[in-house]
C-alpha cells in the first residue's frame, strides 16, 4: 500500500498477534513491521523481530517515514504492561498506540506510557486466528478517527465484522464476543462426549459435531429468522414427530430457559471479572474447574 502506511512496532508475538499480522500481511494492508518478543521460537515466525520492546521502538524511530508517524501495537498480557512501559515510555511520545489488552482502559495505558500517546483500543476474539473474527474498536485517550484508520484495516483483514464502540462498552463486548467462543467450544465438547456415549468413535463424533455446529452457524448467519425461531423449529419438529407426543430431546425443550440464564449470567459475570482488573470488585460467583466438570456457585 506504499509509503503512506505507518510503520508498526508490535509488542508481543503470541498466537493472537501472529494471526493478526499474518492475516493483515496477506491482505496487503501493512507496511514495515517489527515484532518484539523474548521467545526466540516466536521471533523466528516473523520477518523482522527483536527480543525487547525497547529495540522495537528504536527500530520504529529508524523506519517511520516522518517523525512520530509510526504506530505501536500492544499485544502482551495486561499484567505485563508495567514492564513494557518501563522499557518504552520515554520513546512512545505522541504516537498512536493500538492496544488489544483486555480490561485495560485507554487512560491507564496512556498514563503508563508517558501521558502523551493516543490510544486506540481493539478487542478481537479467537476466530480471528482463522480470519473469522469479530472485533470492536474504541477511540480513547485523545485518539481520533484518523488515528484508527490503520487499526480498522488490520482487523478487517482477520474478520468481516469490526464494530466501533464507546470505550464504556468494551468490557461488555469482551464478555460477549471475547468469551463467546468458549461457550461454543464447551457445547462442542459436551456434544462429542454425548456422541461417544451413544456409540460413535471419537473421530466420527468430532466430525459430526463440528459439521453440525458449522452448518448451524452458517444457517443462523444466512437465515432471516432469529436464533430463538430456528431453535424452536428443531424442537417443534421432534416434538411433533414423537410417537407418544413427548419431545425426543426433552433436555433441550425443558432446559432452554436454564441455559439462557446460565449464558446470560455468565456474560454478566465475565463483565464483572473484566471490571475487577481495574476496580478490584469481587465476583459474585465461585468457579471451580475439575478434570470432568465445571462448578458455578453463588458466593
Amino acid at each position: 500500500m506504499g509509503e503512506s502506511v505507518p510503520a508498526l512496532a508490535v509488542i508481543g508475538g503470541g498466537a493472537m498477534a501472529s494471526a493478526i499480522l499474518h492475516g493483515a500481511t496477506e491482505a496487503g494492508v501493512l507496511g514495515k513491521v517489527c515484532v518484539a518478543d523474548r521467545n526466540e521460537s516466536k521471533r523466528k515466525t516473523f520477518p523482522v523481530a527483536v527480543p525487547t520492546a525497547a529495540e522495537a521502538l528504536e527500530w520504529l524511530l529508524a523506519n517511520e517515514t516522518e517523525p512520530g508517524s509510526g504506530q505501536i501495537m500492544l499485544a502482551v498480557k495486561p499484567q505485563m504492561l508495567g514492564d513494557v512501559a518501563t522499557e518504552i515510555s520515554e520513546l512512545v511520545r505522541e504516537r498512536v498506540v493500538i492496544s488489544i489488552l483486555a480490561g485495560m482502559t485507554g487512560a491507564r495505558i496512556r498514563e503508563q506510557l508517558g501521558g502523551s500517546c493516543r490510544v486506540v483500543r481493539v478487542m478481537p476474539n479467537t476466530p480471528s486466528q482463522v480470519r473469522k473474527g469479530t472485533s470492536a474498536i474504541a477511540l480513547t485517550a485523545g485518539a481520533t478517527a484518523d488515528d484508527a484508520a490503520l487499526a480498522e484495516r488490520i482487523f478487517h483483514a482477520v474478520g468481516d465484522v469490526v464494530v466501533r464502540l464507546d470505550e464504556s462498552m468494551m468490557d461488555a463486548f469482551t464478555a460477549v464476543a471475547g468469551s463467546g467462543p468458549a461457550y461454543l467450544f464447551y457445547l462442542a465438547e459436551a456434544m462429542q462426549q454425548g456422541a461417544i456415549a451413544v456409540g460413535f468413535d471419537a473421530e466420527t463424533a468430532r466430525t459430526i459435531v463440528e459439521q453440525t455446529l458449522f452448518g448451524s452457524a452458517e444457517l443462523l448467519h444466512a437465515d432471516a429468522l432469529s436464533a430463538a425461531e430456528l431453535r424452536s423449529r428443531v424442537t417443534s419438529y421432534f416434538r411433533q414427530n414423537a410417537d407418544d407426543g413427548r419431545p425426543l430431546f426433552p433436555f433441550i425443550v425443558r432446559h432452554t430457559q436454564d441455559l439462557t440464564f446460565l449464558v446470560t449470567d455468565s456474560a454478566k459475570e465475565a463483565l464483572l471479572l473484566e471490571n475487577s482488573l481495574i476496580k478490584q470488585q469481587q465476583p459474585r460467583f465461585n468457579i471451580l474447574l475439575t478434570d470432568d466438570k465445571t462448578y458455578l456457585s453463588l458466593k
